[in-house]
């Protein structure tokens, strides 16, 4: 304009305003600033860890687990962080994978960092990767990175649950149920790994499948607001309210960040024609999950 010119490139912003010289703005892009508020899928947990990263019983890792497997994810990081000297790889992967549990993305990308210079080919490093990049919605990365961790470990637990959650982004729901029962069969003992092949065996419509899976993972992870959360839905499906609104409650009550359980909770409300809780319920799930496109399509 009059007052003068100002040269930009791609992805720049200038504003321009009545007797005044151009100038370049800082724009803030609202998905990178609320990557911090995205709910990322449970991963870890110790019978989860594969065959490379199991601990000897004096590693000080087991009591940091024990208090994440009991619903203290708090006080497993505070536990890790106290660990002296450098961390190795089993002690990076279980703080990465803690901290994206409770949403702390920058705490675990840099224990990640770490993780993959002391082993670059680490598969389940490389899974939480893939999840990371799932849920940010970054599905060309996601895909790159699985295929990578499959090619190095294709019996890796948690490369085959981060691929079904990166099936299911495609849409794939066969391919989804597939990895799903893989990483069922090569974690027998993981409740993580069981409810997420209850989760993909609703999508299916398989429900008394996914009752089973569901009950099993809950009888191994008693204290896990997720799996909890899986067995409402499972509960929810067969027209169990009562059980359905238990283990919500429960999951809540374990994790009361976590999305699902207000979700469900939503639906047994409207359900029973409470219609105004119910929407609240559904509000606040998708407030706590703000990326996730079907908790908006039920609000």
């Amino acid at each position: 304009n009059e007052a003068g010119s100002q040269t930009i490139t791609a992805n720049q912003v200038v504003e321009a305003t009545a007797g005044q010289a151009p100038t370049e703005r800082i724009d803030i892009y609202p998905r990178d600033a609320v990557t911090w508020a995205l709910y990322y899928p449970p991963l870890v947990e110790a019978a989860v860890l594969s065959p490379e990263n199991k601990l000897d019983p004096n590693n000080p890792l087991h009591e940091a687990l024990r208090f994440y497997a009991e619903g203290d994810s708090l006080k497993a990081l505070a536990f890790i962080d106290n660990i002296p000297g450098e961390l190795n790889i089993s002690q990076h992967l279980a703080a990465a994978g803690i901290n994206l549990s409770v949403g702390d993305i920058e705490a675990a990308e840099q224990h990640l960092h770490k993780l993959l210079q002391l082993n670059p080919n680490n598969t389940d490093g490389l899974a939480l990767q893939t999840i990371i990049a799932v849920t940010q919605n970054d599905l060309k990365t996601a895909d790159s990175v699985s295929s990578h961790a499959l090619s190095i470990n294709p019996d890796s637990a948690m490369a085959l649950l981060a691929q079904s959650y990166l099936d299911q982004a495609h849409f794939d729901i066969d391919a989804a149920l597939k990895h799903s029962e893989q990483a069922a069969e090569q974690a027998p003992d993981s409740g993580t790994a069981l409810a997420r092949l209850a989760e993909v065996q609703l999508m299916h419509g398989l429900t008394a499948k996914a009752q089973t899976s569901a009950h099993k993972a809950a009888l191994k992870s008693p204290h896990d607001a997720h799996i909890q959360s899986v067995f409402g839905f499972a509960s929810l499906r067969s027209t169990d309210l009562k059980a359905a609104e238990t283990a919500f409650k429960r999951a809540q009550n374990l994790n009361s960040a976590a999305p699902l359980p207000h979700f469900g909770l939503g639906l047994i409300k409207i359900r029973r024609n409470q219609l105004r809780e119910g929407r609240e319920s559904l509000e606040h799930a998708a407030l706590l999950d703000p990326s996730n496109a079907l908790l908006r399509s039920y609000l």
